[in-house]
């Protein structure tokens, strides 16, 4: 619901989400496991925060889905 009405305020900072895949990144790659599912999603992440929205809920993704198709955003309502 968030992502359809791109209501990103009052969630968890995605900068939050930012700290913890790269400890789960780290650790992975400490442990020799492919993770290649969550190093796309820090990819996106990485996306957002150079986009400045690092303070704005996880939802805010779908804007990075949304650049990267070429599909318009869906309008707040």
């Amino acid at each position: 619901k968030r992502m359809v009405e791109h209501d990103f305020d009052n969630g968890i900072d995605t900068r939050l989400y930012h700290k913890d895949l790269g400890i789960v990144l780290e650790l992975a790659h400490q442990a020799q496991l492919a993770s290649p599912a969550a190093a796309l999603v820090m990819q996106h992440i990485n996306a957002l925060m150079g986009q400045g929205k690092g303070r704005q809920d996880l939802a805010a993704l779908i804007t990075v889905l949304e650049g990267l198709s070429g599909v318009a955003p869906t309008a707040k309502t």
